[in-house]
Protein backbone atom coordinates (compact mmCIF):
# COMPACT_ATOMS: atom_id res chain seq x y z
CA UNK A 1 0.00 0.00 0.00
CA UNK A 2 1.20 3.14 -0.85
CA UNK A 3 -0.02 5.96 0.98
CA UNK A 4 0.86 9.53 2.32
CA UNK A 5 -0.25 12.93 2.36
CA UNK A 6 -1.33 13.50 -1.45
CA UNK A 7 1.05 10.78 -2.90
CA UNK A 8 0.21 12.10 -6.10
CA UNK A 9 2.50 14.90 -5.78
CA UNK A 10 5.25 12.49 -4.56
CA UNK A 11 8.57 13.09 -7.21
CA UNK A 12 12.43 12.55 -6.63
CA UNK A 13 14.86 13.08 -9.44
CA UNK A 14 14.10 9.69 -11.01
CA UNK A 15 10.42 10.50 -11.38
CA UNK A 16 6.95 10.56 -9.81
CA UNK A 17 4.13 8.21 -8.59
CA UNK A 18 3.79 6.65 -11.53
CA UNK A 19 7.22 5.83 -12.25
CA UNK A 20 7.36 4.36 -8.43
CA UNK A 21 4.38 2.07 -9.14
CA UNK A 22 6.53 1.35 -12.30
CA UNK A 23 9.49 0.64 -10.22
CA UNK A 24 7.64 -1.70 -7.71
CA UNK A 25 5.81 -3.66 -10.20
CA UNK A 26 9.05 -5.19 -10.79
CA UNK A 27 9.36 -6.71 -7.12
CA UNK A 28 9.91 -10.02 -7.44
CA UNK A 29 6.34 -11.93 -5.61
CA UNK A 30 5.19 -8.71 -5.45
CA UNK A 31 1.37 -9.42 -6.44
CA UNK A 32 -0.64 -6.52 -5.00
CA UNK A 33 -0.31 -2.82 -4.92
CA UNK A 34 -2.80 -0.09 -3.91
CA UNK A 35 -2.79 3.43 -3.48
CA UNK A 36 -3.49 4.85 -0.34
CA UNK A 37 -5.90 8.16 -0.31
CA UNK A 38 -4.93 10.56 -3.45
CA UNK A 39 -6.48 14.09 -3.70
CA UNK A 40 -7.99 15.66 -6.88
CA UNK A 41 -8.00 17.29 -9.13
CA UNK A 42 -3.97 16.55 -9.68
CA UNK A 43 -3.51 12.97 -10.40
CA UNK A 44 -1.76 11.17 -13.40
CA UNK A 45 -5.28 8.90 -14.13
CA UNK A 46 -4.75 8.27 -17.35
CA UNK A 47 -1.15 6.16 -16.82
CA UNK A 48 -2.75 4.79 -13.04
CA UNK A 49 -5.99 3.54 -14.88
CA UNK A 50 -4.19 2.03 -17.82
CA UNK A 51 -1.98 -0.36 -15.15
CA UNK A 52 -5.21 -0.86 -12.76
CA UNK A 53 -6.97 -2.41 -16.54
CA UNK A 54 -3.98 -4.70 -17.13
CA UNK A 55 -4.60 -8.06 -15.27
CA UNK A 56 -1.33 -8.80 -15.39
CA UNK A 57 -0.08 -5.47 -13.09
CA UNK A 58 -0.24 -5.67 -9.25
CA UNK A 59 -1.81 -2.21 -9.29
CA UNK A 60 -5.21 -3.37 -8.06
CA UNK A 61 -8.63 -1.96 -9.95
CA UNK A 62 -9.26 0.05 -6.75
CA UNK A 63 -8.91 3.96 -5.55
CA UNK A 64 -9.27 5.75 -2.81
CA UNK A 65 -10.20 9.27 -3.69
CA UNK A 66 -10.26 12.28 -1.50
CA UNK A 67 -14.38 13.83 -1.29
CA UNK A 68 -14.92 14.96 2.50
CA UNK A 69 -18.11 16.54 1.22
CA UNK A 70 -20.30 17.23 -2.07
CA UNK A 71 -21.17 20.41 -1.03
CA UNK A 72 -18.79 23.45 -3.09
CA UNK A 73 -19.89 25.90 -0.23
CA UNK A 74 -18.29 23.53 2.16
CA UNK A 75 -15.35 22.40 0.20
CA UNK A 76 -14.68 26.17 -0.18
CA UNK A 77 -14.68 26.21 3.74
CA UNK A 78 -12.02 23.42 4.33
CA UNK A 79 -9.92 24.91 1.36
CA UNK A 80 -10.37 22.18 -0.85
CA UNK A 81 -8.83 22.72 -4.25
CA UNK A 82 -11.74 20.83 -6.17
CA UNK A 83 -15.51 21.12 -6.48
CA UNK A 84 -18.26 18.62 -6.23
CA UNK A 85 -18.63 18.32 -9.89
CA UNK A 86 -14.99 17.47 -10.41
CA UNK A 87 -14.55 14.92 -8.07
CA UNK A 88 -17.88 13.11 -9.50
CA UNK A 89 -16.60 13.21 -12.85
CA UNK A 90 -13.19 11.96 -12.01
CA UNK A 91 -15.43 9.22 -10.61
CA UNK A 92 -17.11 8.07 -13.85
CA UNK A 93 -14.12 8.57 -15.97
CA UNK A 94 -12.46 5.87 -13.57
CA UNK A 95 -15.70 3.47 -13.71
CA UNK A 96 -15.36 3.89 -17.72
CA UNK A 97 -11.62 3.41 -18.39
CA UNK A 98 -11.03 0.66 -16.01
CA UNK A 99 -14.54 -2.18 -15.90
CA UNK A 100 -14.92 -3.08 -12.15
CA UNK A 101 -12.66 -0.78 -10.28
CA UNK A 102 -13.92 0.09 -7.11
CA UNK A 103 -13.88 4.00 -6.20
CA UNK A 104 -13.73 4.96 -2.30
CA UNK A 105 -14.11 7.77 -0.79
CA UNK A 106 -13.66 9.70 2.87
CA UNK A 107 -16.24 12.53 4.01
CA UNK A 108 -16.48 14.58 7.36
CA UNK A 109 -19.98 15.39 8.34
CA UNK A 110 -20.63 18.46 10.83
CA UNK A 111 -17.60 20.81 9.45
CA UNK A 112 -17.65 23.95 10.37
CA UNK A 113 -20.37 25.98 8.89
CA UNK A 114 -21.86 23.05 7.29
CA UNK A 115 -25.97 23.65 7.48
CA UNK A 116 -28.62 20.92 7.06
CA UNK A 117 -29.02 21.96 3.33
CA UNK A 118 -25.29 21.82 2.68
CA UNK A 119 -25.62 18.31 4.45
CA UNK A 120 -29.00 17.64 2.36
CA UNK A 121 -26.93 18.06 -0.87
CA UNK A 122 -23.84 16.22 -0.03
CA UNK A 123 -25.69 13.03 1.04
CA UNK A 124 -28.40 13.29 -2.04
CA UNK A 125 -24.92 13.17 -4.02
CA UNK A 126 -23.58 10.47 -2.19
CA UNK A 127 -27.02 8.20 -2.65
CA UNK A 128 -26.52 9.30 -6.19
CA UNK A 129 -23.31 8.50 -7.23
CA UNK A 130 -21.37 4.79 -8.21
CA UNK A 131 -19.16 4.81 -5.04
CA UNK A 132 -18.45 1.16 -4.43
CA UNK A 133 -18.15 2.39 -0.45
CA UNK A 134 -17.35 5.44 1.48
CA UNK A 135 -15.56 6.22 5.24
CA UNK A 136 -17.66 8.77 7.63
CA UNK A 137 -16.20 10.95 9.95
CA UNK A 138 -17.84 13.10 12.36
CA UNK A 139 -16.00 16.17 13.08
CA UNK A 140 -13.68 16.82 15.77
CA UNK A 141 -11.49 20.15 16.59
CA UNK A 142 -7.64 19.25 16.82
CA UNK A 143 -6.01 21.94 17.94
CA UNK A 144 -3.28 23.90 15.70
CA UNK A 145 -5.88 23.32 13.27
CA UNK A 146 -7.27 26.38 10.77
CA UNK A 147 -10.68 24.77 11.44
CA UNK A 148 -10.09 24.98 15.54
CA UNK A 149 -10.87 28.41 15.68
CA UNK A 150 -14.15 28.53 13.24
CA UNK A 151 -17.20 29.07 13.76
CA UNK A 152 -20.73 28.09 14.08
CA UNK A 153 -19.75 24.27 14.57
CA UNK A 154 -22.76 21.95 14.57
CA UNK A 155 -23.78 20.36 17.91
CA UNK A 156 -22.24 17.08 19.21
CA UNK A 157 -25.53 15.19 18.40
CA UNK A 158 -26.36 16.68 15.04
CA UNK A 159 -22.82 15.82 13.87
CA UNK A 160 -23.70 11.91 14.79
CA UNK A 161 -26.90 12.37 13.69
CA UNK A 162 -25.55 13.12 9.77
CA UNK A 163 -22.72 10.43 10.43
CA UNK A 164 -24.87 8.23 10.94
CA UNK A 165 -27.06 8.77 8.04
CA UNK A 166 -24.77 9.18 5.57
CA UNK A 167 -23.14 5.76 6.65
CA UNK A 168 -26.45 3.99 6.13
CA UNK A 169 -26.26 5.58 2.50
CA UNK A 170 -22.74 4.23 2.43
CA UNK A 171 -23.66 0.58 3.29
CA UNK A 172 -26.30 0.79 0.65
CA UNK A 173 -23.57 1.62 -1.97
CA UNK A 174 -21.53 -0.67 -0.84
CA UNK A 175 -24.14 -3.89 -1.36
CA UNK A 176 -24.96 -2.23 -4.66
CA UNK A 177 -21.61 -2.54 -5.31
CA UNK A 178 -20.59 -6.30 -3.99
CA UNK A 179 -24.09 -7.35 -5.99
CA UNK A 180 -23.09 -5.93 -9.18
CA UNK A 181 -20.20 -8.42 -9.10
CA UNK A 182 -22.18 -11.46 -8.75
CA UNK A 183 -21.73 -13.77 -11.37
CA UNK A 184 -18.32 -13.14 -12.42
CA UNK A 185 -14.97 -14.64 -11.36
CA UNK A 186 -12.28 -12.20 -9.41
CA UNK A 187 -8.94 -13.22 -7.46
CA UNK A 188 -9.04 -13.55 -3.62
CA UNK A 189 -6.18 -13.07 -1.38
CA UNK A 190 -6.69 -15.59 1.91
CA UNK A 191 -6.27 -13.57 4.54
CA UNK A 192 -7.36 -15.19 8.30
CA UNK A 193 -8.96 -18.08 8.62
CA UNK A 194 -12.96 -17.88 10.48
CA UNK A 195 -14.66 -21.01 11.61
CA UNK A 196 -13.12 -22.88 8.58
CA UNK A 197 -13.48 -20.31 5.61
CA UNK A 198 -11.03 -17.57 4.98
CA UNK A 199 -11.92 -13.91 5.01
CA UNK A 200 -10.09 -12.44 1.79
CA UNK A 201 -10.51 -9.36 -0.47
CA UNK A 202 -10.80 -9.59 -4.09
CA UNK A 203 -8.56 -7.45 -6.54
CA UNK A 204 -11.02 -4.20 -6.35
CA UNK A 205 -11.23 -4.52 -2.42
CA UNK A 206 -14.59 -6.43 -1.80
CA UNK A 207 -14.63 -8.32 1.60
CA UNK A 208 -15.73 -12.00 1.50
CA UNK A 209 -15.87 -15.46 3.01
CA UNK A 210 -14.03 -18.28 1.26
CA UNK A 211 -15.28 -21.12 2.20
CA UNK A 212 -12.40 -23.18 0.58
CA UNK A 213 -8.71 -23.47 0.92
CA UNK A 214 -7.00 -26.08 3.36
CA UNK A 215 -5.16 -24.65 6.23
CA UNK A 216 -2.16 -22.90 5.81
CA UNK A 217 -3.03 -21.14 3.00
CA UNK A 218 -2.82 -17.63 4.27
CA UNK A 219 -1.60 -14.76 1.57
CA UNK A 220 -2.38 -17.42 -1.41
CA UNK A 221 -4.44 -16.00 -4.29
CA UNK A 222 -7.17 -18.43 -5.38
CA UNK A 223 -9.62 -17.53 -8.11
CA UNK A 224 -13.27 -18.10 -7.33
CA UNK A 225 -16.38 -17.57 -8.91
CA UNK A 226 -19.11 -14.95 -7.25
CA UNK A 227 -22.44 -16.51 -5.99
CA UNK A 228 -23.99 -13.33 -3.83
CA UNK A 229 -23.95 -11.32 -1.48
CA UNK A 230 -24.81 -12.63 2.26
CA UNK A 231 -26.03 -10.68 5.08
CA UNK A 232 -23.39 -9.19 6.14
CA UNK A 233 -22.09 -8.11 2.94
CA UNK A 234 -19.89 -10.20 2.47
CA UNK A 235 -19.50 -12.24 -1.09
CA UNK A 236 -20.45 -15.45 -1.09
CA UNK A 237 -17.98 -17.32 -3.16
CA UNK A 238 -16.94 -21.01 -5.14
CA UNK A 239 -14.65 -23.13 -6.76
CA UNK A 240 -16.31 -23.90 -9.42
Amino acid sequence: MLTGINISKFSTPDGGLIELIDALSQVKYLKRLRLGSIEPPNIPLEAILERAADESHPLMPHLHISAQSLSDVVLERMRRHYKAREFLEMAEFCMGRCPNISIGADFICGHPGETDEEFEITKKRLKESRLAYAHIFTFSPRPMTRAYGMKDVPDARKRKSRADELRLVAAALKRKFAESLVGGRRKFLLENMVNGAYFAHTDNYVAAMVPFGAPGKKNALVDARIDGVDSSGYLVCSDA
